[in-house]
């Protein structure tokens, strides 16, 4: 299969609609009691433990992922802080989650720098052709 912008496209958009629904569910479900010894437990205390940078690594990813839809600047900036903002209110209806500043900051400045990051390699990087033989790309 040949490598195409729009098979990026496709690809990243796809991944972002993935990553939005893995959102909302990581970010709405009950934080499990993590009383047992295992890796699984070690995994979900480091994350409540460090959950600004969580938070930060989270919505920078999606961030990322949001510049895949290619729209301009400021309407990728007020889609991913509606998407900050709205899974932070929305642990306000949830009984077993709050509402915490820090973290909507978190979001804020996470879903910020990936976009960033985003658009810095969207416009700098030749992404279809990053390491591959020319016979493989087709632009």
């Amino acid at each position: 299969m040949k490598i195409t912008r729009s098979n990026t496209a496709i690809l990243g958009k796809t991944l972002s609609l993935l990553y939005l629904g893995m959102l909302f569910i990581v970010f709405l479900v009950p934080i499990p009691n993590t009383r047992e010894a295992g890796f699984v437990s070690l995994a979900i205390r480091t994350s409540v433990d460090f959950d600004f940078l969580t938070h930060l690594f989270t919505f920078f990813v999606w961030g990322y992922l949001l510049t895949f839809w290619r729209l301009n600047y400021a309407t990728e900036l007020i889609v991913s802080f509606a998407v900050a903002v709205l899974l932070e209110m929305a642990q306000c209806l949830t009984v077993h989650r709050v509402f915490e500043i820090h973290d909507l900051v978190a979001n804020l400045v996470g879903a910020t720098l990936g976009l960033k990051t985003g658009l810095h390699f969207g416009l700098n990087y030749d992404y279809c052709s990053a390491g591959l033989p020319s016979d493989d790309i087709d632009t």
